[in-house]
């Protein structure tokens, strides 16, 4: 599978072959694979794992408490085949993880 070359990627329609082929490249891991075949296959289940905000995002949807990328691919589990589909619908659907930071009120920056 490493022997492909990136031009020869294209012509493959399976999404899942072309990430693990992808992933064989020095320096392009899970997050990145799933990123490129999302855009360029339509993958219907490359989920971003990695992804600094997306585990927690999913798992507050689900759990509503934080969670790992291993809890997350737990719970998009029954979805297997449609989870890039899934975590798409979530993020259509407006839930927003809770925010914990402080407020902040606008800086009026008329008078700079």
């Amino acid at each position: 599978m490493a022997s492909l070359s990136l031009e020869r990627l294209a012509e493959h329609t399976d999404p899942a072959r072309v990430r693990q082929a992808l992933q064989s490249i020095d320096g392009i891991g899970p997050w990145t694979a799933a990123e490129i075949t999302q855009c360029t296959h339509a993958d219907p289940d490359g989920v971003s794992v990695y992804d600094y905000h997306l585990a927690d995002y999913v798992c507050w949807f689900f759990d509503g408490a934080p969670g790992s990328d291993a809890r997350m691919l737990e719970l998009l589990e029954p979805w297997r085949g449609h989870r890039q589909r899934v975590v798409r619908l979530i993020k259509a659907s407006g839930h927003r993880k809770p925010s914990f930071g402080p407020r902040m009120t606008p800086a009026d920056h008329r008078h700079h």
